[in-house]
């Protein structure tokens, strides 16, 4: 079938080609006594590949019918199920049913806990509204494939990240994790195509709405002779732009042209629909108004799209309002404001510091990186944040940074450094204050987030943990935080001793979930443990360790 399809494919028949797809699956579904079902598997197993690759493009109406038959309980057992069932996620978010693809992928969770979620389904994640996990495990996948020298298929990775950072409203940030998403090299066309057209809708809300416009039309013109199907989330893209630059008449016709092009429900259809709304507003029907009110709505609702609203809320605020006021379905209404309201409260203060020690030490504010006059500025500032509230004496400073310094010299030297500190925070609009009191320096900032002490916590909450398969994630979000350790570039006495302490403490903790893992017979996932700590570098006797392992899983 594959084959055939391909052929029809490449010969441009794609109606052809969809009709011969569902007439085959219908065929074996008729003589399912027959156990024909086991010919319709690895058809629905293809059907993400061929949705998203080859042009192919089945109504949600048509994909539901076999997806009902094929996902029935009585199958669960099946050694193919869960195969299914992944298919299913990758389908229903290709169509832009997030909301069952959510399901999907919570009732293979439960039927598998190490489950491993592909690149290309993790996206599901961000409208599920868990942006810390959606982060997490974006991160996770990204720090697996340096630790392991792979630098393709990321764009999915990278494209989480950005979404995540337009829930925060940080839209530079945004723009750097979309930047490094097109960087990628992607064998999907779904994948690279929906991250160049999310690029451009960011670049047009930063700003640069010209260059976004430009752009989305570049690569419109590109798929319209290439991939013609993907051409719609471009022109969802332009119409956004043109949106921005209040250039009515192109914003209608791109977002026309992408709700014609739609061949599925999508964030640029529901995008496009809100740019005609809006617009229709100035004097357009009332009645033909309400009614593509009416439709929006429970498009958003039957979809799980509620997280755009989050993100795109100046373009859909007004039809909220006129939803509100004229009482269309009120109590979805009520919830998306109840969750944007949620969304501000957790929203990052623009004068949140951010100070990271792992992996290499940097201090930024609204995503920018503080610049510093001189080493021991940073460094001393770095000191003032991990000793916290806690303070730190003068001659302790004295002894870590210029102990060979004769004793007015060093002091000098002490207070040049603290007014550096005072200048940059100054300049970067920071809220602080360096106290110096009964021989102590204390640096109180208002606002700040450390990797450090969220390290730390994680490690604490591991001590307590008795579910191995939490205890597992929070060693997968520890090992992103630690990178390659802490503070490494820093030679100062006290940063080496703890970045030994930190790295000894992490031993620790990797080795016991080993053995916990093997205990369980959960073999591969010990072993990818293993490996883990071999790129660590540190003295542990791994054949050993294998061969324990081995003897457990065999014994």
């Amino acid at each position: 079938i594959n084959f055939v399809t391909q052929a029809m494919i490449g010969l441009e028949k794609i109606k052809e080609a969809t009709d011969f797809i569902m007439a085959y699956v219908k065929n074996c579904f008729e003589q399912i006594d027959n156990n024909r079902i086991l010919n319709i598997v690895p058809v629905i197993e293809n059907l993400p590949d061929m949705l998203r690759n080859g042009n192919v493009s089945l109504s949600l109406s048509s994909y539901k019918e076999i997806e009902q038959k094929i996902l029935k309980e009585e199958y669960s057992d099946e050694v193919w199920y869960i195969n299914i069932m992944q298919a299913a996620v990758a389908c229903n978010l290709d169509m832009g049913y997030y909301k069952y693809g959510i399901e999907i992928l919570k009732r293979i969770k439960e039927l598998i806990p190490f489950y491993v979620v592909p690149h290309e389904l993790i996206n599901v994640y961000f409208f599920a509204g868990d942006m810390e996990l959606a982060q997490n495990i974006a991160n996770e996948i990204i720090h697996a494939s340096k630790w392991n020298h792979i630098s393709s298929n990321l764009t999915d990775a990278y494209v989480l990240l950005g979404l995540v950072s337009i829930y925060y409203n940080k839209i530079t940030e945004a723009v750097e994790y979309l930047n490094e998403a097109v960087k990628m090299i992607s064998t999907d066309a779904l994948s690279m195509y929906s991250a160049i057209a999310i690029r451009a809708m960011v670049f047009a809300e930063a700003g640069m709405a010209e260059y976004a416009k430009d752009i989305a039309l570049l690569y419109a013109r590109r798929c319209e002779i290439n991939q013609n199907k993907y051409a719609n989330y471009l022109y969802g893209a332009t119409a956004y732009a043109y949106w921005t630059l209040r250039d009515k008449d192109n914003a209608l016709k791109y977002a026309k042209k992408c709700i014609l092009g739609a061949t599925a429900r999508s964030v640029f259809w529901l995008t496009s629909t809100a740019i005609m709304i809006t617009y229709l507003f100035e004097g357009g029907d009332i009645k033909h108004v309400q009614q593509l009110v009416e439709k929006f709505f429970l498009v958003s609702r039957n979809y799980g799209m509620d997280l755009m609203f989050m993100v795109c809320n100046r373009l859909f605020e007004p039809i909220l309002n006129y939803a509100l006021i004229n009482d269309i379905d009120t109590d979805y209404v009520k919830l998306i404001y109840e969750k944007i309201k949620q969304r501000n409260s957790v929203t990052y203060s623009e004068s949140t510091v951010k100070v990271k020690f792992m992996g290499s030490t940097g201090i930024f504010i609204s995503g920018k990186e503080l610049i510093w006059k001189t080493k021991k500025a940073k460094e001393l500032f770095l000191l003032y944040v991990l000793r916290g509230e806690e303070g730190i004496d003068r001659n302790e400073i004295i002894d870590m940074f210029w102990s060979d310094y004769v004793y007015v010299s060093a002091i000098n030297n002490l207070k040049t450094n603290n007014n550096l500190i005072r200048n940059t925070l100054q300049q970067y609009k920071v809220e602080f204050k360096l106290e110096y009191s009964n021989s102590k320096y204390t640096l109180h900032l208002k606002n700040k987030e450390v990797d450090y002490e969220i390290l730390k916590e994680l490690l604490k909450n591991i001590e307590t943990e008795s579910d191995l398969r939490k205890k597992s994630v929070t060693v997968s979000r520890i090992l992103n935080i630690y990178s390659t350790g802490f503070a490494p570039e820093i030679k100062n006495s006290y940063f080496m001793e703890l970045h030994d302490k930190i790295k000894e403490e992490l031993i620790v903790v990797v080795m016991q979930l080993i053995r916990e893992l093997s205990e369980i017979g959960q073999i591969m996932e010990a072993k990818k443990y293993i490996s883990i700590l071999k790129k660590m570098h540190i003295n542990v006797d791994y054949y050993d360790l294998i061969s324990d392992i081995n003897k457990r899983f065999f014994k």
